[in-house]
């Protein structure tokens, strides 16, 4: 999960926008939150969505956000927009 928030990071704002991140996730600022179950979950829905070669971190994502009630943050809308057709995903911005 902290390839994609420092690859939106970096491309938004530089490298200094994700060592901001960083240092804010240091200071307890921020919370990651990914369980085993949600890796398990997330290689079944990368498997599910192979043809669109949405790959284990996007799953991984996917599953998370499933667990804690569907909202995913992301500027990759190309894959999050087709599994929130079947599954109850809310993608934001």
């Amino acid at each position: 999960m902290l390839g994609e928030i420092f690859y939106m990071l970096e491309r938004e704002g530089g490298v200094r926008a994700s060592t901001t991140f960083v240092l804010d996730l240091g200071e307890g600022r921020y919370e990651l939150d990914c369980e085993e179950a949600d890796l398990q979950r997330g290689a079944r829905i990368a498997l599910r969505y192979d043809s669109l070669s949405l790959g284990l971190v996007d799953a991984a994502v996917i599953a998370c956000a499933e667990r804690r009630g569907g909202r995913v943050l992301t500027l990759d809308r190309r894959h999050f927009d087709v599994v929130a057709r079947e599954l109850p995903l809310e993608i934001l911005p």
